[in-house]
């Protein structure tokens, strides 16, 4: 695997993604790309080597750990291979660190009766498991950012499955975690393996509803018509639809391109690593280049 490759990357996948998710990603872009069914192809050849010591990594907890640890310090990290999108040279340093992804989790807020309230510190040892490396520590926005999940993988309450909360409380004799849920109001205590970190983003430019301008919201999924239904605490019971020129994405946000006028590119699952001040333009890096591109261009992986 070349030096700069992020694994998560190179599988298309999001950093939370569990042992069954990683090796079904690298199944089929191990299919897609094996030597045998591309023929004579170096191009293909080169994308199943990088596939393939992807798996290597994150198949192997030990490996997965370190990489996840290190960031931008893994052995001998280098820039990926540098290209151009509509003559734009892009500068890029490359830098995902998982923490951001459950940074979200790690806010302050008022609990329910009856548990133990969330801080900063409950929170960070409750999930440092699932970081493995430990995460830097939040600034004072993050601290104040309200964690929103979606729930998953309930076996006995299984109508839960797939809904939207607000993380509001550690039990420390469980150590459940306390979701409200956003539809009912009603709280959930369930396992930390069975949330997952909603993608967030700065509510920008919504001129129908102003008050929403610089606050922010949490991405639940992607309507036919290209909207994006979006929580915005406090207001957990009545989800916008926004489309993603009026949001200002996160940087290490999971996206896919589409839409490009070199087609060659679309399809590719990247991080953002750079984003405009009103999210008009983001950097996005890809395992093989590095592009500035238009909302329009690009798709948040929400799951």
């Amino acid at each position: 695997m070349a030096p700069a490759d992020d694994p998560y990357a190179v599988l298309g996948i999001r950093r939370t993604a569990s042992d069954k998710e990683i090796a079904k990603a690298y199944r089929a872009l191990a299919l897609k790309y094996h030597p045998d069914r591309n023929p004579g192809s170096s191009s293909a050849e080169a994308h199943f080597k990088r596939v393939s010591a992807a798996y290597e990594t994150l198949k192997d907890a030990t490996k997965r750990a370190q990489f996840e640890s290190c960031g931008v310090d893994w052995p001998n990290m280098a820039p990926p291979p540098f290209r151009t999108y509509r003559e734009t040279r892009v500068p890029f340093t490359y830098h995902i660190d998982l923490s951001d992804l459950f940074r979200p989790l790690f806010g302050r807020v008022d609990p329910p009766a009856g548990c133990t309230p969330t801080g900063h510190d409950d929170l960070r040892a409750l999930f440092a498991d699932l970081v493995s490396g430990g995460g830097r520590p939040n600034d004072a926005s993050d601290a104040a950012r309200p964690p929103m999940v979606r729930v998953h993988g309930l076996a006995r309450d299984t109508t839960h499955n797939g809904a939207v909360g607000q993380v509001v409380a550690h039990d420390p004799h469980t150590h459940h975690v306390v979701v409200r849920m956003a539809s009912s109001g009603s709280t959930l205590a369930c396992q930390p393996s069975n949330v997952v970190p909603l993608v967030s983003a700065v509510v920008c430019g919504v001129r129908s509803r102003p008050e929403l301008n610089g606050r922010r919201a949490y991405l639940a999924e992607r309507t036919p018509a290209g909207r994006y239904v979006a929580y915005v605490p406090p207001a957990l019971h009545a989800p916008i639809t926004v489309r993603l020129r009026r949001l200002r994405l996160d940087v290490d946000t999971p996206v896919r391109l589409r839409g490009l006028e070199h087609v060659e590119y679309n399809g590719l699952h990247g991080c953002v690593v750079d984003v405009a001040p009103d999210g008009s333009r983001y950097t996005v890096a890809t395992p093989t280049c590095t592009l500035r591109v238009r909302p329009k261009h690009i798709r948040v992986v929400l799951d």
